[in-house]
């Protein structure tokens, strides 16, 4: 299950009604629109369930729970469905899958991971679920960047280490201090 975090304002105001059965906060007029595998709008809530990683940028259109959620760029709703199966395919945790100028960039635990624009992902899925179960095995903390936006069969995944910030120099410095 996969969720998008909606505006329902944007979304009233565009269509001039409130959807049947939406779980809509109300103080901030936002939802969560829970889908399956198949894009089939499961239910609208005003809060996020935990461990549901959630969907984020893009221009997603008309939403009708029970039936097939639209997006004005069906590519890229194509690229999301093929990504959540297969989180949903190598158990990969992710907390958020986020759409920006087409391009998919999924964030779990302390990496990111640019995925780029393409249709399907089962190449950089399936390896990057090899390199979290290496990771487990070995008891490493995977944290920084990953680029796959040109990744094709066989190549190696780099973990780029985040850089360091005045806000990291200071924290090694009160180390070496102590």
């Amino acid at each position: 299950m996969m969720l998008f975090n909606m505006d329902c304002v944007n979304f009233l105001i565009k269509e001039g009604i409130i959807p049947k059965g939406a779980g809509i906060h109300k103080k901030t007029h936002k939802a969560y629109v829970y889908f399956d595998k198949d894009g089939i709008v499961l239910q609208t809530l005003p809060k996020k369930k935990k461990g549901i990683p959630v969907v984020t940028g893009g221009n997603f259109g008309n939403f009708t729970v029970g039936e097939a959620f639209k997006t004005a760029d069906e590519g890229v709703f194509e690229s999301i469905m093929n990504v959540s199966q297969l989180i949903s395919h190598y158990n990969i945790s992710a907390k958020q899958l986020h759409i920006e100028s087409g391009a998919l960039i999924l964030y779990s635990g302390k990496l990111k991971i640019y995925l780029g624009k393409k249709k399907r992902y089962d190449d950089e899925m399936n390896n990057l679920a090899r390199v979290f179960e290496t990771a487990v095995k070995e008891k490493l903390t995977l944290e920084g960047t990953i680029h796959m936006e040109n990744y094709k069969a066989g190549d190696s995944i780099v973990v780029d280490p985040p850089k360091k910030t005045n806000k990291n120099v200071k924290k090694t410095k009160k180390k070496e201090e102590n």
